[in-house]
C-alpha cells in the first residue's frame, strides 16, 4: 500500500479549506436563482452590470482560496465581509427603485395619454365634457352603495361562501359559492363554474342586479353556482411558497391557467351532492379560452362537463385595431426584455393597483371605461349605469406580464398554440421548434357558443371548424365583447335559452 505523502503544513482549525467555496458558491447560487430583485434586474437593462457586480472578487471567511495559508483569525475579515455585502446590495436595491419607478412612470403616461385622447375626443365632438366635469365634482361626496364583491351579492338577498382551491404547482385559489339566501341550501339540480376573463374577476357574473345577472339567474333555478378566480387577481394571490413579490409567482400564461381549470372541476365535484353528476362549465373570453386548453389536454374534463358555454370564445383571436395595442404587440415581438421593461417583469402594469385606492371610486371608473373603450373600441351603451363604479373597482384586475404576452403571440400567429419560448427552449420544452397547437378538435362534449356581431376581438369562425359537438350558437346583434355579461338585456336575449339548454341536457343524461 503507497504511503500518503505528509502535508507541508499540517491545517489547522484557522485555516479556510475547500468548503468555502463550496458555500460562496452555494451564496452566489441563492442570490442569482432566488433573490426576485436579482432575477428581474438580470432580465433588465443592466445584465451587464449585474454580472459584474457578482464577478467582484472579495476577502473573508467565505471567499475561495486555492492557497492554503494560516490566518490569525477569520473574525477579522468579517466587518470587510459584511461591508462588500452592505454595499453591493444597496447597489443592487437602488437599480430595483429605478426599474420600477421607471416602469410606473411609463404606466402612468401611457394611462393618462389614453384619457387625454379619449377627453379631447369627446370635447370635439361635445364641445365640452359635462360627464366627466360631473364626475369629479361628485367624487368626493358621493360613494359607491356597494364597493365590493360579497356586499354587492348580500345587497342582493343571497349567500356567498370562499371555497379554496389547491393547485397541483402550489397556487392556491379561491372560489365564491352562491345560495338562494344566507339561510337556504346549495342548489341541488348540479354544479356551474362560471369563469372570468384576462384583467377580471368574478364580479363580472354578478354585476347587475337580481334578476338579470347571470350567476343569480342560475342560482335561482337551482343550481350550485361557483365562481372561479384565476391565480394573480385579487382573490387569488396567495400560494405555498411564493409571494407576490416574487417573479415566480406571475410566471403564467394560459398554459398554467390549465392547471387552475382541473383544480376547480376537482374541488367542484367533491363538494357537490352527487358526485356522479358533470359539470357546466362558462367561461367568458380568456375563461373559454383556458377551458378550450384544458378540454383539449384532458380527456377526464370532457367525460366530466356536461356543457361548456363560450361567451366571446376566444381560442382565435382577430388583428388588434387599436395602436397602443399594435405598437405594444410590435414591441415584444422586436425585443422581448424591452417589452418586459416596460409593462413589467412580473405584475403587469403595477402602477394600476397601487393606484385604484388613491383614486376616487368614481374617477377611477370612469378613467378606465375610457380606456377599455379607448384600447379595444368598445361601447358600454348596453351596460347599467348603476353598476359600471362597481366593475370598474375591480377590473382591471392583476396578471402577469407573460400572460399578456401569450395573448400577443396569438395575435401575431392566428393560431392556438402553447406559449412561445423561442426554439431553443421549445426543443427542452416541447421536443420541436415550434410549440403545439392545442387540438380543439378532441372536444366531444357539447359545447355552446354566444357572441356579439359587434365583438371584432374574437374570431368565432375558425372555432366553428374545428369543434366537432357545438349544440348552441347564438350571435347577439350590437353586443360588444363584453357584453354577453353586462348588458341590462343579456337576461332576456341571451340567458334564457341557455338555462332551457342546460335542462334539456341533463334530462338527456
Amino acid at each position: 500500500t503507497q504511503k500518503q505523502q505528509p502535508r507541508a503544513m499540517p491545517p489547522s482549525d484557522n485555516t479556510p479549506n475547500v468548503t468555502t467555496n463550496t458555500n460562496h458558491e452555494k451564496l452566489t447560487h441563492s442570490r442569482g436563482t432566488h433573490d426576485p430583485m436579482h432575477s428581474e434586474l438580470c432580465s433588465s437593462p443592466f445584465p451587464l452590470l449585474c454580472k459584474l457586480l457578482d464577478s467582484i472578487p472579495y476577502v473573508g471567511p467565505h471567499a475561495p482560496i486555492s492557497i492554503s495559508i494560516p490566518i490569525a483569525s477569520p473574525s477579522l475579515f468579517t466587518p470587510l465581509y459584511g461591508i462588500y455585502e452592505f454595499f453591493k446590495r444597496s447597489l443592487f436595491h437602488a437599480l430595483h427603485l429605478i426599474l420600477r419607478a421607471f416602469q410606473h412612470t411609463f404606466a402612468i403616461v401611457i394611462l393618462t395619454l389614453i384619457t387625454g385622447i379619449a377627453f379631447v375626443h369627446d370635447t370635439m365632438h361635445y364641445n365640452f365634457n359635462v360627464k366627466l366635469l360631473k364626475t369629479v365634482l361628485f367624487s368626493f361626496t358621493k360613494r359607491i352603495p356597494h364597493d365590493n364583491l360579497y356586499d354587492h351579492v348580500k345587497s342582493q338577498g343571497y349567500g356567498i361562501e370562499d371555497c379554496t382551491v389547491h393547485t397541483v404547482d402550489g397556487y392556491i385559489l379561491t372560489m365564491q359559492r352562491l345560495k338562494k339566501s344566507p339561510e337556504s341550501a346549495h342548489g341541488t339540480k348540479g354544479a356551474v363554474i362560471l369563469q372570468h376573463g384576462l384583467l377580471n374577476t368574478s364580479i363580472t357574473f354578478v354585476l347587475n342586479s337580481r334578476s338579470k345577472s347571470l350567476a343569480f339567474m342560475l342560482c335561482d333555478a337551482g343550481y350550485d353556482v361557483f365562481l372561479g378566480n384565476n391565480r394573480g387577481n385579487r382573490y387569488s394571490k396567495r400560494h405555498q411558497r411564493l409571494r407576490p413579490q416574487d417573479i415566480e409567482f406571475w410566471d403564467n400564461s394560459i398554459d398554467e391557467f390549465v392547471l387552475d381549470v382541473e383544480a376547480m372541476y376537482e374541488r367542484v365535484l367533491a363538494l357537490t351532492s352527487n358526485p356522479e353528476e358533470k359539470v357546466v362549465f362558462m367561461g367568458h373570453s380568456q375563461g373559454s379560452t383556458q377551458e378550450f386548453a384544458a378540454l383539449s389536454s384532458n380527456s377526464k374534463l370532457v367525460e366530466d362537463t356536461k356543457l361548456f358555454v363560450a361567451l366571446a370564445p376566444a381560442a382565435y383571436v382577430n388583428p388588434l385595431e387599436s395602436k397602443w395595442l399594435i405598437g405594444t404587440s410590435k414591441l415584444y415581438q422586436w425585443h422581448t426584455k424591452a417589452f418586459y421593461t416596460l409593462v413589467g417583469f412580473s405584475e403587469f402594469m403595477p402602477a394600476m393597483e397601487w393606484a385604484r385606492p388613491i383614486v376616487p371610486p368614481l374617477i377611477w371608473a370612469h378613467l378606465g371605461q375610457v380606456m377599455f373603450v379607448s384600447l379595444f373600441n368598445w361601447s358600454t351603451v348596453h351596460w347599467n349605469e348603476e353598476f359600471r363604479p362597481l366593475y370598474f373597482q375591480e377590473v382591471p384586475s392583476a396578471a402577469g406580464s407573460r400572460n399578456i404576452a401569450h395573448w400577443f403571440q396569438q395575435v401575431a400567429t392566428g393560431e392556438f398554440r402553447k406559449f412561445d419560448y423561442g426554439a431553443k427552449k421549445n426543443r427542452l420544452k416541447y421536443g420541436q421548434d415550434k410549440p403545439p397547437r392545442y387540438p380543439l378538435e378532441k372536444i366531444t362534449c357539447p359545447v355552446a357558443l354566444c357572441f356579439g356581431t359587434m365583438d371584432r376581438l374574437v374570431n368565432v369562425d375558425k372555432v366553428k371548424k374545428v369543434l366537432p359537438n357545438i349544440v348552441f350558437e347564438s350571435e347577439l346583434e350590437g353586443y360588444y365583447h363584453l357584453d354577453t355579461l353586462n348588458a341590462e338585456s343579456a337576461h332576456k336575449l341571451l340567458y334564457p335559452p341557455l338555462l332551457n339548454l342546460i335542462q334539456n341536457l341533463s334530462k338527456k343524461q
